[in-house]
């Protein structure tokens, strides 16, 4: 690998950027007068002609020549006279040029720099005495840029968190870095508590100073949320902050009592005390009240048992379907109450069951007079582009993503539709209930206004990426009508993917055949290299033939895997069935996705993030179909998502990833007809009979399991290491009794 060298230098031209991503290709002149092009995210991306910077990195041989790419930048005053020059003239200071830059080097030479920030009598008098102040004020800001930089950048902060830094705090920026550094993981996201800590000590502040203290609690309360918590139990918060800073709990306990009311709040988690972060608390609150208003909105219209029963029963005779007895009462509960829960496992009839919901509606709706602010339209969303396409193609009425269907806006990151401007719909149906985290559930609550509201989902599933567990507070609550469908019929009952499913629900080993003999099979591999040739194998040409000779989309197959490392990882499976499939040799053109991977024409690739201009989502998959090189150079990327082809430039390839290999936790909101499952001892410290339920309730065809009995065993005899810790429940319950008791 090739050294990494530090440099100075000049910046001569911009390049390229920056882009979304922060990355940024300029032209420098370095010390020496040479000419060189560097790239990087870690480049200043408000860099200007004429700049200095001082960077760190490594030289790379690309097609059009060598480039240095930077890993660490800052920006830097100039250090010789001519350097001053060279910056002064193209730098922008208000009433500084080229001949004023000149006069200004010959008169102070070095000095210079200090002279203009300090008005000198003599550089106002070749400045000009109304330019002077603002001169000087844009060099007190650029030395204080350098300055500072430097402190951070020697901290591991990288240039986009150094300008929301400088953003922040402007001129108080030296004394919050000097005297209140805690104050960063407060108040700057992207600034970690280790790196605050560093920036403190090197001040010279105390271990136990109350600052420190302070921040160590609203860090261990961030961490809790990142990982899905809303809230902390006292005695463990002491006892983190202890671990963490080493400090007595009781001191914990002084800044405790001085922060609450203010970042944080004290609260009741079954009747245990917690603490929450106050947003996040406020949050879970307000949900709650939203909800418990829905269940008592006696404004609803109310169309009668008798009248939504006959419905239900004509909707099922249009339909052709017959539904069961507890699918019936599920469908009729939806249509009678104001807020609702279907819930059930793979195979219990929850999609027929919206069906002839939506169709029931239809028929009700026809009753509300056609001049009232009431709505007739249903409708249907889901978390994700792929669960909102299924609704679609189950229903036969258009899906949305939550996001679509709330009008997201990127322009001003929020929604259009709100409290005050709420969806103007009469039923509005949930598929995949238990994605959604406390944030998006709180906005959809915000604007479902005199919606019915139904949510549908299953509840043993891995819970939102993000904080909460709403679907499972809901319905632990008691106070939302709910029906469990309980009763499997996939496949009239034989399907050991259904059956198997249910059986790792009540921690049982599932019943697997081997290969040929079942829809839930187990391909017993001890060795983790061995089990990822084998699914290699499987993937390039065995269950291609497969699903030709079944009638099975070939774009249909999916590996899913507890996590991404390891052999049986997605990074290393991704990288394997690359090769494999397009050879040692790529097909032509490469383009960088995320990751620091590389993709070509034929790779399979998902798309991260919800992307409303071309209409893509997160969670979508696709294939490279072409990259094409225009006459500037500049390479446009094209990829068909299942028939319409979207086009993508520079920063937006970081929203795509390889697909051959998907994470169990990204494959939530997705079906696809066959799944191959690496279960092996090398994850784990991850396997928990909620990650393998929810791999193998993606699978409608077949479910490959391929590693070792052991392994399996260890995932379904987990429950989730630590179950969620929120306020949701608890919320509703006292939202409840307080509107009981009015």
């Amino acid at each position: 690998m090739p050294e990494i060298i530090e440099m100075r230098a000049s910046v001569t031209s911009i390049l390229y950027g920056p882009a979304e991503d922060g990355y940024v290709m300029v032209s420098l002149r370095t010390d020496t007068e040479e000419r060189i092009v560097a790239a990087g995210r870690a480049i200043p991306p408000d860099l200007q002609i004429g700049d200095e910077i001082s960077a760190t990195g490594r030289w790379a041989e690309t097609k059009r020549g060598p480039v240095f790419n930077v890993q660490a930048a800052r920006k830097a005053l100039p250090k010789t006279a001519e350097g001053i020059k060279r910056w002064l003239a193209k730098a922008k200071v208000p009433g500084i040029g080229v001949i004023k830059a000149d006069r200004l080097v010959a008169r102070f030479g070095m000095e210079t720099i200090d002279a203009i920030a300090n008005e000198d009598p003599d550089a106002a008098a070749i400045i000009g005495r109304k330019q002077t102040p603002n001169a000087a004020a844009a060099i007190r800001g650029r030395r204080q840029e350098a300055e500072i930089g430097s402190t951070l950048a020697e901290h591991g902060i990288g240039m986009r968190t150094q300008r929301k830094i400088l953003d922040k705090y402007g001129d108080r920026t030296h004394h919050v870095l000097t005297e209140e550094p805690y104050r960063l993981i407060i108040d700057i996201e992207g600034v970690a508590f280790g790196t605050a800590d560093k920036i403190a000590q090197a001040a010279g502040l105390a271990k136990d100073a109350p600052s420190r203290i302070q921040a160590a609690i609203i860090d261990q309360l961030r961490q809790g949320m990142s990982n899905g918590h809303c809230a902390m139990y006292h005695s463990q918060l002491l006892e983190r902050c202890r671990q963490a800073i080493y400090v007595k709990e009781a001191q914990v306990e002084e800044q405790l009592d001085l922060l609450a009311g203010k970042q944080i709040v004290e609260t009741l988690v079954r009747d245990t005390r917690a603490w929450a972060l106050r947003s996040l608390n406020q949050t879970e609150n307000e949900f709650a009240r939203h909800l418990v208003r829905k269940l008592r909105d006696g404004s609803m219209r109310d169309f009668g048992l008798a009248a939504v029963e006959i419905a239900v029963d004509e909707a099922q005779r249009n339909l052709g379907i017959e539904l069961s007895d507890e699918q019936r009462a599920g469908a009729i509960m939806a249509l009678t109450s104001r807020i609702s829960i279907l819930t059930g496992g793979p195979g219990t009839g929850k999609t027929h069951t919206l069906r002839v919901i939506c169709e029931a509606w239809r028929q009700l709706s026809r009753r509300i007079p056609v001049r009232t602010e009431e709505n007739r339209d249903i409708a249907l969303a889901a978390p994700t582009g792929k669960a909102s396409k299924r609704i679609t193609e189950t229903t036969g009425m258009e899906g949305k993503t939550i996001h679509r269907l709330l009008e997201f806006r990127p322009d001003i990151g929020d929604f259009e539709r709100n409290l005050e401007n709420p969806l103007l719909v009469g039923m509005i149906g949930v598929d995949e209930a238990s994605m959604p985290d406390i944030f998006i559930s709180n906005k959809f609550a915000r604007a479902w206004g005199q919606a019915r509201v139904l949510f549908i989902g299953d509840i043993n599933q891995l819970p939102s990426v993000g904080p909460g567990k709403v679907l499972a507070d809901m319905l632990a609550s008691g106070v939302v009508p709910h029906t469990r469908l309980t009763r499997i019929y996939r496949q009239a009952a034989g399907s050991d993917i259904a059956l198997g499913a249910a059986r790792i629900v009540e921690g049982d080993m599932p019943r697997m055949s081997k290969p040929g003999q079942g829809d839930l099979v187990l391909i017993e591999i001890d060795d983790s290299r061995a089990a990822a040739d084998r699914i290699v194998s499987m993937y390039a040409d065995r269950l291609p033939r497969f699903a030709e000779q079944h009638g099975i989309d070939p774009t249909s197959i999916q590996i899913l895997t507890p996590g991404h490392q390891t052999e049986v990882g997605t990074i290393a499976l991704n990288a394997a069935i690359q090769r494999r499939m397009r050879g040692e040799v790529p097909n032509g053109h490469q383009v960088h996705i995320s990751d620091k991977l590389s993709a070509s024409t034929g790779d399979k690739v998902i798309q991260l993030e919800n992307d409303y201009e071309r209409n893509i989502f997160n969670g979508d998959t696709g294939m490279i179909v072409e990259i094409e090189r225009d006459s500037g150079g500049i390479l446009t990327t094209h990829v068909d998502f299942g028939g319409r082809i979207q086009s993508f430039q520079g920063a937006v390839l970081n929203n795509l990833a390889l697909a051959y290999a998907l994470s169990i936790h990204k494959s939530q909101g997705s079906e696809y007809q066959i799944v191959v499952i690496p279960v092996t001892t090398s994850h784990s410290n991850m396997l928990r009979r909620t990650l393998l339920y929810t791999g193998v309730t993606r699978a409608k065809r077949l479910c490959i399991l391929v590693g070792t009995q052991r392994a399996i065993r260890m995932a379904v005899s987990r429950e989730d290491s630590t179950t969620r810790i929120t306020t949701l429940m608890d919320a509703i319950l006292r939202e409840w009794r307080e509107a009981v008791e009015e």
